[in-house]
């Protein structure tokens, strides 16, 4: 997957089957590295969310795919716990 940065909070996500616009909604530290979270700009009653690792090479910011099962569950965790007004969510 390649996400490439546009303005604002918005980015472009890539995958091998299609490309779409997603908005970064929030952002945080973990264990000294930076994390965001975006939500799909095209389809508003999505309930999926992107959870990727930001990293800034001088003027170059890349955003990585978390693939590990146990890091996901902590950041949307995090997620929710910081998100909990904005957003309505199911246990």
């Amino acid at each position: 997957m390649k996400i490439e940065e546009l303005a604002g909070n918005y980015c472009t996500m890539s995958t091998e089957e299609e490309d779409f616009e997603v908005e970064i909604c929030d952002t945080v530290e973990f264990d000294n590295k930076s994390y965001v979270f975006m939500l799909p700009v095209d389809e508003p009653d999505s309930e999926d969310i992107y959870i990727a690792q930001e990293n800034i090479n001088g003027d170059v910011c890349e955003y990585y795919p978390v693939e590990n099962d146990t890091l996901l569950n902590t950041l949307f965790e995090i997620f929710k716990e910081r998100n909990s007004e904005q957003f309505k969510f199911e246990d």
